[in-house]
């Protein structure tokens, strides 16, 4: 029993796991994988993409090991569901950058609360605070000369703030786009039929 299940775990596919398909009615691909879609999977090899529709495999190997068609199916649908589930976590904590931006400039700390860092979010919300609560003071004070500085001292922070909290939504949102799900959720029409050129998704 443990046996078998040293093999499952064996075979299971991981992104990296060079596998070989053999096709029905001939041919083989041989490439590492990118990633899985409902129906086929993604390999890479020799600088170029294949997209195999699962249909066509008659017999496969993982990473050396022998697989039946049923369990490299069951494999690449664990491994989609696995890669989907990410990508729903980077989706949940990747507003758009113009989203975090314009609430960055209404609130220092509100860009970063939206991108899930509480606690940063938190220090630079108290932070603006502080340096609102010090000028209205100062100007009800009449203490003029030294509300100068501290607007200079509270656009340097904000500007600080809102280029911090867009450029973090910006790199969350290329690695979305980037992620090898969003391109393996389009392999389910995909055939065998050989390397498949495709712009790098989030390339302009």
């Amino acid at each position: 029993m443990s046996h078998l299940l040293f093999c499952a775990a064996a075979l299971a596919l991981d992104p990296g796991d060079q596998v070989q398909i053999v096709l029905v009615g001939g041919g083989e691909i041989y490439g590492a994988v990118k990633s899985a879609g409902p129906n086929s999977l993604a390999l890479t090899g020799s600088n170029q993409e294949y997209r195999v529709s699962l249909a066509l495999v008659e017999s496969a190997s993982i990473n050396g090991e022998q697989s039946t068609v049923a369990q490299l199916k069951e494999d690449a649908a664990e491994l989609y569901h696995r890669q989907s589930m990410e990508l729903s976590r980077l989706k949940a904590n990747s507003p758009k950058p113009l989203v975090v931006f314009g609430a960055s400039m209404l609130w220092p700390g509100a860009g970063h609360l939206m991108l899930g860092e509480r606690r940063l979010g938190l220090g630079y919300a108290t932070v603006e605070l502080l340096l609102v609560g010090t000028g209205a003071l100062f100007a009800y004070t009449d203490n003029y000369p030294s509300l100068v500085p501290l607007l200079g001292v509270e656009t340097l922070f904000r500007v600080y703030a809102v280029s911090d909290a867009t450029g973090k939504a910006r790199r969350r949102r290329a690695r979305v786009l980037a992620s090898p799900v969003t391109g393996g959720m389009q392999l389910s029409l995909s055939v065998a039929l050989g390397p498949i050129k495709e712009p790098v998704l989030g390339s302009p």
